[in-house]
């Protein structure tokens, strides 16, 4: 039952207590009109009352309830700082020597003197050093310590790289070029005549760069566009199929990955048809006549972009 009815009836019945106790203690001493309105105050009071405790009873019950208070919803941004990655450059060590050495990109002969007329006493092989102690005069050749063994010998500085101070090397002349030995003759009857080979002499040396589609003259190491001394044109069948192709009655025969000598490019099997670039990589060397009759050889050097890069060497007819 809900507390203000509870309380409402308790009051009505204290109210009908009230005036029986007083109709019967004095109907015997106040007229009806008298006891009447005594009746009538009393009830008032006691109502008076009544309300007096609901009004209380309700301010208590208010009282007692618990008051919410409602908290406005916040929202809270968190930012986290990322660390960045710094990046270390990394540091190339280049190595320095107190003294030059010399590498090379290809294996090159080490001779007692600046040329091929000189004999040959070891070869410097790819990957390794030797020292330098002089030069020759015209700085084609560099005098260093003999790889194969005492003493010291001459190479040739085109496949060369030379790293370290170069600037106090002595200047070396070139020892006498050996003599020929004698030629021995005989009258007998039947007895063939023996006659020393000739050292070869270089007509044209260096290195060659040239374009898809360009033509280049192997006699002068020339660049040209004369169609009546080119010997050799970088051709492009179509864009995969590229060719070395001999011109002018020049020819070509493909020799290996070690440097021939002048009789064993003569002695090749030379060819006018077109060489496939396929079938010379990088390091390859190939002999070849060329259209005024010289032999000579030249090995791919590699490859820039759509340019070839050769270096060539060109005899004296023997």
């Amino acid at each position: 039952m809900n507390l203000r009815i509870r309380i409402f009836v308790m009051g009505m019945i204290l109210i009908i207590l009230l005036n029986g106790c007083a109709f019967w203690g004095k109907k015997g001493e106040l007229s009806i009109e008298d006891q009447a309105s005594t009746n009538v105050a009393k009830t008032l009071e006691i109502v008076h009352g009544v309300e007096t405790i609901v009004a209380m009873t309700l301010t208590a019950e208010d009282l007692s309830k618990p008051t919410v208070t409602e908290e406005p919803l916040t929202n809270t941004l968190t930012l986290t700082t990322i660390p960045t990655e710094t990046m270390v450059p990394t540091l190339a060590l280049t190595a320095t020597f107190s003294v030059p050495m010399v590498s090379v990109s290809v294996p090159t002969n080490c001779r007692v003197g600046p040329g091929q007329a000189y004999d040959q006493v070891s070869v410097l092989l790819v990957g390794r050093q030797v020292e330098v102690v002089a030069r020759s005069a015209d700085g084609a050749y560099w005098v260093v310590r003999n790889p194969g063994g005492a003493g010291t010998c001459w190479l040739w500085g085109y496949y060369a790289t030379v790293l370290g101070p170069i600037g106090g090397l002595p200047v070396w002349d070139p020892p006498p070029t050996p003599a020929a030995p004698a030629t021995p003759t005989h009258t007998a009857t039947n007895t063939p005549t023996v006659t020393s080979t000739p050292a070869p002499t270089t007509f044209s040396t260096g290195p060659l760069e040239i374009e898809l589609t360009f033509t280049a003259d192997l006699d002068r190491g020339l660049l040209v566009g004369d169609s009546s001394i080119k010997d050799l044109w970088y051709q492009a069948a179509t864009a995969s199929e590229k060719y070395l192709t001999p011109q002018n009655g020049a020819k070509f025969a493909i020799w290996g990955t070690y440097s021939p000598s002048v009789y064993q490019c003569l002695g090749a099997s030379l060819s006018t048809a077109p060489i496939p670039l396929a079938s010379v990589p990088e390091g390859t060397y190939v002999c070849y006549q060329t259209n005024e009759g010289r032999p000579g050889v030249f090995r791919v050097n590699g490859f820039i972009g759509t340019t070839i890069k050769i270096g060539y060497t060109t005899w004296n007819i023997p």
